[in-house]
């Protein structure tokens, strides 16, 4: 919308102001051909055979014809009288008013030519009434070209002699004043309504991208944003906005009952979990017989699993309720990833993985908290998807105002389609492995980046490894 709403609408106007006006210049034509120019030739006939009339009652002479027509013309026509025996003989199919002996009076026509059948058919009685079959004549304009084809002629009898008369009104006078008038009204109304319109959709489009915006706010789950829908004209637009504020209410007390009943569960899963992990250490740390020692190393392996997952449960909790405040302390990142390695230094000699890392001695300003679940989870990630033989290798380098921190690993990899989703929360990229984690590991490292302003690229081959490279500012 922000691209093009104001400005589709006022694409999709002109084209349907131009296709309203070709349509009504159809209409218009249709109704200019059938009805108006047989009655306004008709009339001009009328005109000439009754100025005809009163030539030849008068008993007119050749000597005083051509004043008797300058007259005429001198009323608002144009006019030619074309004597049969000067066309008579003629080699060509058509007579030049302008070069032939031809009587002209009035404006002079821009196109003079004339065929030669027509003129000898006024001549012998015929009436002739333009060319109708001609293409500007099938268009209104048409009629107010200055063209001799677009008179009307009949015939004449002088002192015996046969002429044939042709005359229309003038060019110039038909469009008149009155037609200027018109003309100018229709485009200030049609320029006056463009930009009228133009306004209007520019207010609505700012309208809309108002309630957009409201919307995207409310898909990231940004329920504090205002959309005031009392600003707004009570209208369907209006009621859009009292929905979106509605729905942006309801969502907030979802969300707010959602983290509440996690907060909840999580807090009272953790003692109940303490206590099954404690026991099931002390089981496992007496002489129990063998049946019951692998039930009792299962037990405690689940009760850490679940232990780990309601701690990253509360984690994405605390992230989604907007309310954590981001500490800033001085970090020294090489002693923290060192803690987390040895932290795992237990599963890495049961999975018989081999670590090795290469740490600069730098130092961050950032939560400590959170960047340690930070390399938890991607050392985590790392052994769950290496098995025995493979290698994990960590590296952190000081890149002047930036650290990078590389986690590579020669495990399983990663297929491309699971790339696009693999920091969606609950995703788990090799569902044959579903036990040994819950989908939350990577979603909470690319949260928490985004928290920090950190950035996390991937690079992965399925079945050679994966990279992961973070990207911290000082």
């Amino acid at each position: 919308m922000k691209q093009s709403l104001n400005r589709k609408f006022i694409i999709g106007l002109v084209i349907v102001i131009a296709l309203s006006a070709l349509t009504a210049l159809l209409a218009a034509n249709i109704l200019y051909m059938l009805h108006s120019k047989p009655k306004m030739d008709q009339a001009l006939v009328d005109t000439a055979e009754t100025f005809v009339a009163g030539l030849e009652k008068a008993d007119m002479t050749e000597a005083v014809l051509d004043e008797h027509l300058q007259l005429f013309t001198s009323l608002g026509y144009q006019g030619a009288i074309v004597k049969r025996e000067d066309v008579e003989g003629k080699d060509s199919d058509v007579v030049d008013f302008d070069t032939a002996a031809v009587t002209l009076a009035g404006e002079p026509f821009d196109r003079t030519e004339l065929s030669l059948a027509n003129v000898r058919d006024v001549m012998d009685g015929g009436v002739y009434q333009g060319e109708a079959a001609t293409l500007a004549n099938w268009f209104m304009m048409g009629h107010f070209m200055n063209d001799v084809r677009n008179t009307v002629g009949v015939p004449l009898e002088v002192e015996g002699g046969q002429y044939a008369l042709f005359i229309k009104q003038d060019s110039a006078l038909m469009f008149s004043e009155f037609h200027i008038i018109g003309l100018v009204f229709f485009l200030t109304v049609f320029i006056v309504g463009l930009i009228s319109i133009i306004i209007m959709s520019r207010r609505m489009a700012t309208v809309l991208g108002r309630l957009s915006t409201a919307a995207d706010e409310i898909r990231r789950e940004n329920f504090d944003y205002a959309i005031e829908p009392e600003n707004y004209a009570p209208d369907e637009i209006g009621q859009l906005a009292v929905s979106l504020d509605a729905m942006q209410g309801q969502l907030s007390e979802n969300r707010y009952m959602r983290q509440k009943f996690i907060s909840d569960v999580t807090h009272d899963l953790q003692s109940p979990l303490l206590n099954i992990q404690g026991y099931s250490k002390l089981m496992m740390d007496q002489d129990l017989p063998k049946g019951l020692r692998q039930p009792a190393e299962v037990v405690h392996q689940e009760a850490r699993r679940l232990s780990a997952l309601a701690r990253q449960l509360t984690v994405l909790n605390r992230f989604d309720d907007q309310t954590y405040q981001v500490k800033h302390e001085e970090i020294r990142l090489d002693r923290q990833v060192q803690e987390v390695i040895r932290a795992f230094s237990w599963r890495l000699d049961q999975e018989e993985i081999d670590l090795s890392y290469t740490l600069d001695e730098v130092s961050v300003k950032s939560d400590p908290h959170l960047l340690y679940n930070v390399w938890d989870n991607l050392v985590s990630n790392a052994i769950k998807y290496s098995g025995p033989g493979d290698e994990i290798f960590i590296r952190l380098t000081d890149a002047g105002d930036r650290v990078k921190v590389i986690f590579s690993d020669t495990g399983v990899g990663i297929r491309k389609e699971d790339m696009d989703q693999l920091f969606e929360r609950f995703y788990r990229v090799d569902q044959s492995r579903s036990t040994n984690g819950s989908g939350l590991g990577l979603a909470i490292v690319k949260e928490t980046l985004d928290m920090l302003g950190g950035e996390v690229e991937i690079e992965s081959e399925f079945g050679s490894g994966t990279t992961f490279t973070i990207t911290l500012k000082k």
